[in-house]
């Protein structure tokens, strides 16, 4: 395999996301076996508050890696520069209202029981605090590096890190069941990973190019003209998104207790890592992708990466089906029915995912992505709804059902509106017989 064409760096960099991701499983497996549980699904609700943020500016950093390459210097600190500034006044706002919802007692309010979250709340909302304003200057220098095609360097240090929380798990596990400190030594790996960051751009350019910065007459309106119509449909996406992915954990939280939120955070985090280990490769190699699209084995090389991603996700599934009971043993969960049922939906689900994926992809070569925006509006509607129906009612095995039934009827929704007839023709099939176990799973619901 030529290592410069495309499948040998699709290939490599899986590989590094599966030794990256294969050290976080064995870490929750270890943490999710000690720690209290209801501190688990405390941080897991807090998590979800503070996706609010990172949710309005989520379109910005792919921003940057989109267009950051093909600007001249000039353009380059104004683009990064734009983009923090924005990044910062967010955060500063957002900080202000949770310093004030925490002194009006919202959150002990909130969470249905406060008197188990009244202990660590204000330690891990500090510890969130910290973790956002550290992630603004490493999400926005990861985006340079993946910009430049360094995205190997991202993984590698990503496995360093993981490698150090795995050992330090380990550690942690023999002196306390405490989750806080877990959570603390994160952020102390986190400002580590943002000083590589930063040590790796500062050696990359010219130190004397660096002090130009300072000379450059910023321009926020010419970045923002040039970034907006492509990162505020992501941001509004992302945005809708919070149905999905962060209310059902709120309302849980709220209704129910916080061990079930910490067995459905932990389900979903299982096959969160799978979904990274098989499609993380994608937004790093943005570029790639648009080098790809110019030349004539456009078509051929995208429905033959779709094919063999389906395929992994296929057997990926089904594996994990098989051994859903030792998975449910090895993270201690009891395995009764519902916990069961919601393991069949959230890996039907990570099959799906495979589907819209690439259909985002699609979407995100253009030079707008207002596509993505609407199918996302279309999804944002149909949780909604079918939280209305079954999450109150059916607590853990409801949201299961809203998370499967929403991204069915995005990946509907996506792939129509990208539909190109050359590209991903096994789409309907697979689209089909997805609706039919969805429909075989709410029956048995």
């Amino acid at each position: 395999m030529n290592p410069n064409s495309l499948y040998s760096k699709i290939f490599n960099l899986s590989k590094l996301n599966f030794v990256n991701y294969f050290f976080v499983f064995i870490s929750s497996v270890i943490i999710f076996r000690i720690v209290d549980r209801n501190d688990y699904g405390l941080w897991a609700v807090l998590l979800s508050f503070f996706a609010i943020y990172e949710l309005v500016i989520a379109g910005l950093d792919l921003s940057v890696t989109r267009f950051y390459k093909n600007l001249d210097f000039t353009g380059k600190a104004n683009l990064v520069c734009s983009v923090l500034f924005f990044k910062l006044t967010v955060f500063l706002i957002f900080i202000l209202l949770i310093f004030y919802f925490y002194e009006s007692n919202f959150f002990n309010n909130f969470i249905s029981e406060p008197y188990i979250a009244k202990t660590n709340l204000s330690y891990f909302l500090v510890l969130a605090c910290v973790n956002n304003f550290l992630n603004i200057f490493i999400g926005t220098g990861n985006a340079i590096i993946n910009s430049l095609k360094f995205y190997e360097k991202i993984s590698r240090v990503g496995i360093f890190k993981n490698a150090i929380f795995f050992i330090s798990v380990i550690a942690l596990s023999i002196f306390t069941n405490q989750y806080i400190f877990f959570i603390l030594t994160n952020s102390l790996l986190n400002l580590i990973l943002l000083g590589y960051v930063i040590f790796f751009l500062i050696n990359f350019y010219d130190r004397s190019k660096i002090l130009k910065i300072f000379q450059v007459k910023f321009s926020l309106v010419s970045s923002f003209r040039k970034i907006v119509p492509y990162s505020l449909p992501l941001s509004l996406t992302s945005m809708l998104s919070y149905s999905k992915n962060h209310l059902p954990i709120l309302i849980l939280g709220n209704s129910f207790t916080l061990e079930s939120v910490a067995i459905f955070s932990i389900l979903k985090n299982i096959f969160k890592s799978f979904h990274s280990i098989t499609s993380s490769f994608i937004e790093p190699m943005l570029m790639s992708f648009l080098d790809l699209k110019e030349s004539k084995k456009y078509h051929k090389k995208m429905n033959a990466i779709f094919n063999s991603s389906l395929a992994l996700r296929l057997i990926i599934s089904l594996f994990l089906i098989v051994i859903s009971d030792y998975v449910m043993e090895i993270y201690n969960i009891e395995n009764s029915s519902v916990n069961s049922i919601l393991f069949y939906i959230f890996s039907l689900e990570f099959f799906i995912a495979g589907l819209i994926i690439y259909y985002g992809l699609l979407i995100k070569l253009e030079d707008n992505t207002v596509k993505l925006f609407v199918s996302s509006l279309i999804r944002f509607s149909a949780d909604i709804f079918l939280i209305y129906i079954f999450l109150v009612e059916y607590g853990i095995l409801g949201a299961g059902i809203v998370f499967l039934l929403g991204r069915l009827i995005e990946t509907f929704a996506a792939y129509f509106l990208c539909f190109d007839k050359k590209l991903y023709q096994i789409s309907i099939p697979v689209l089909i017989i997805s609706a039919l176990l969805s429909i075989v799973i709410l029956r048995t619901f």
